[in-house]
């Protein structure tokens, strides 16, 4: 931009974590599109760890949403001193339109659907200006995540299958039962199973899974890894297990091979209508986004048989295993 007094980006994408790792790739294009600015990435607490251990940003706005709206304003605060020329803003939130509109920043793009004065620059002129962003583009991390994350899931021989065994709502949980099923037909196999999660359901959950498979064939790492630690892990896999959860965006940005399980949302409605391999619960109002839906156990109807079916159709099996 003609005049600009400095040459720093703020690129703001702060929550979910599913939406987090699909900006990453957009990170990515616009610090190769603009390699004369620094990049500050505004992201919330706990994505800010995520964010860290990646190598496409030079520094980082962590706003803990936790706390009260004191916690906003020392964020609109930060952003003002920080005199930056150009605020990138891919997540349409009110929130954030506020925040561009009064952050003293000359040149500022959002994706509105409507016309906005938060925001004075097109964001399709911006995007037709960087180039294609592919969805599929990877990622990698710094050390020395990398070197904690082999660490942590080196008894577990190669090749392995990653399996996301919760969710951040009940009803796009897989039941238990359906677990131990797909492990016991998994290690049947010959392949690798290592757990991944956190939290004390999932840790009691992961804990009767892994009670119920030969121990030399399976790792349970649920509540034994930093949530960045295991996207790290996800990528060493060769292949991905999971309900709709932030886990299942990381494979399809990363390319990984993955089966997803879908009831009360729907690949298209999450941004995952390309995914390799997504399984569907056999419920007539499924992608109904009810979180107080009764039929809370949808995802039942998905059976292990299957899944095992779907995981060996995108990795092939030799007699020894995973070829």
């Amino acid at each position: 931009m003609k005049g600009e007094s400095s040459k720093k980006i703020l690129f703001v994408m702060y929550s979910a974590f599913g939406d987090v790792v699909r900006a990453i790739p957009l990170a990515r294009r616009i610090r190769d599109r603009f390699p004369d600015h620094s990049l500050t990435w505004l992201v919330a607490v706990p994505n800010d760890e995520l964010v860290r251990a990646l190598p496409y940003a030079d520094d980082l706005l962590v706003w803990d949403r936790s706390r009260d709206n004191r916690a906003y304003f020392e964020l609109l605060l930060r952003v003002r001193k920080g005199r930056f020329s150009r605020l990138i803003a891919p997540q349409a939130t009110d929130r954030i339109a506020f925040l561009s509109l009064l952050s003293g920043i000359p040149w500022r793009t959002g994706n509105r659907r409507r016309p906005s004065p938060a925001f004075n620059a097109s964001w399709q002129t911006f995007l037709d200006g960087l180039g294609t962003v592919p969805d599929v583009d990877g990622f990698s991390f710094k050390e020395p995540l990398l070197s904690r994350s082999r660490a942590k899931r080196a008894s577990l021989r190669d090749p392995f299958i990653a399996a996301a065994i919760g969710a951040s709502k009940v009803q796009k949980q897989w039941p238990l039962e359906n677990w131990m099923a797909f492990g016991r037909l998994a290690v049947e196999a010959g392949w690798g199973l290592c757990l991944l999660g956190d939290g004390k359901e999932e840790e009691e959950k992961a804990a009767a899974i892994a009670g119920s498979l030969p121990s030399e064939r399976v790792l349970n790492l649920v509540g034994r890894c930093s949530l960045t630690e295991s996207v790290a892990i996800v990528q060493q896999s060769r292949l991905l297990v999971a309900g709709d959860t932030g886990l299942l965006h990381v494979a399809y940005v990363s390319g990984l091979p993955a089966v997803g399980l879908f009831g009360p949302t729907l690949p298209e409605q999450v941004g995952l209508g390309a995914i390799r391999a997504a399984l569907l619960a056999d419920c007539p109002d499924r992608g109904c986004f009810r979180w107080d839906c009764p039929r809370q156990d949808c995802l039942r109807s998905i059976s292990a048989r299957s899944v095992f079916e779907a995981a060996a159709s995108l990795v092939p099996l030799t007699d020894g295993g995973l070829s």
